[in-house]
């Protein structure tokens, strides 16, 4: 699994690879090797798939519960029910109506597979691992540190977003007493190939936590993965709006406060709350 990792293998190359460890130990007298396939080896190692996927409307990129896109008692393929202007007054009242699923014939019956997968990962979990890090809540704190240069901008903390953004109780948001639990979230949107020699685009949906130093800000392990879009095309502007929503509920709870039952530093646990601050390219909020 680690060979796998480093060099990006795909499903059917891993799947070789298995097959061949095992011939390999056989002949050297190991009969009972175990996993024998990459299913097998993934639940062996305990690797739980930690996102919620839906069912995505190949036409217009409306969400549903995956479950009941593919419920075999349905019968039928179900399909979108999505009015994408229902207020216009210019355009027709239509549903989509696009199919969101496919037939897959089996031995027993039929089941079926959606059109379009969208993973969706939890800020909450991941927040909560990461806290669970040595040195990551010290890193957080990095920029209460920092020299105040007037009318000098050198990062995100020198604009005036992240200077003055209030909190529900009025005060500042991004304080230095709130350095490790105010958080800063910042959204990107990236397209990336996930394997050499293909032409197909993935397109990942991810926050940086500004708090953290700018030199460790963008490391893999200190990024938050949000979502990631399912193509092979890319989507309107407007429709990536579906695409946002559970992502958007799970930050408004986040901005609300969420209790971690422990932290490195914080064995008994604390609160910890999150803001989305909007930056273009990459530079300071201003």
């Amino acid at each position: 699994m680690k060979f796998r990792l480093n060099y990006n293998l795909l499903n059917t190359a891993t799947e070789t690879l298995i097959k061949f460890v095992k011939i390999l130990l056989k002949d050297c007298g190991n009969l009972n090797y175990e996993p024998n396939s990459l299913y097998k080896a993934i639940k062996s190692l305990g690797l739980v798939d930690q996102f919620t996927s839906f069912a995505a409307c190949q036409k217009c990129h409306k969400l549903y519960n995956r479950d009941n896109v593919t419920n075999i008692q349905r019968q039928t393929v179900m399909k979108c029910s999505h009015i994408e202007f229902p207020n216009s007054s210019t355009k027709r009242f239509k549903k989509c109506e696009a199919p969101l699923a496919k037939q897959i014939p089996l031995n027993n019956g039929i089941s079926f597979k959606p059109e379009l997968v969208y993973p969706v990962a939890s800020i909450q979990q991941q927040l909560h691992s990461m806290f669970q890090q040595p040195g990551f809540e010290e890193s957080l704190r990095h920029w209460s540190n920092c020299p105040i240069i007037n009318n000098v901008l050198s990062d995100i903390y020198d604009g005036q977003i992240w200077r003055n953004l209030k909190s529900e109780q009025e005060d500042n948001f991004f304080r230095p007493d709130k350095a490790d639990t105010n958080l800063g979230l910042m959204i990107n949107l990236d397209w990336f190939q996930p394997y050499e020699r293909t032409f197909n685009s993935t397109r990942v949906l991810y926050a940086t936590i500004c708090n953290l130093p700018r030199n460790v800000r963008f490391l893999p392990k200190n990024m938050l993965i949000l979502g990631i879009l399912p193509g092979p095309n890319e989507v309107s502007l407007h429709r990536i709006n579906h695409y946002l929503l559970p992502i958007i509920t799970e930050l408004e709870s986040l901005w609300k406060g969420m209790a971690l039952n422990r932290t490195h530093e914080h064995p008994n646990g604390k609160v910890i709350r999150a803001a989305l601050i909007i930056a273009s390219c990459d530079i300071p909020a201003a």
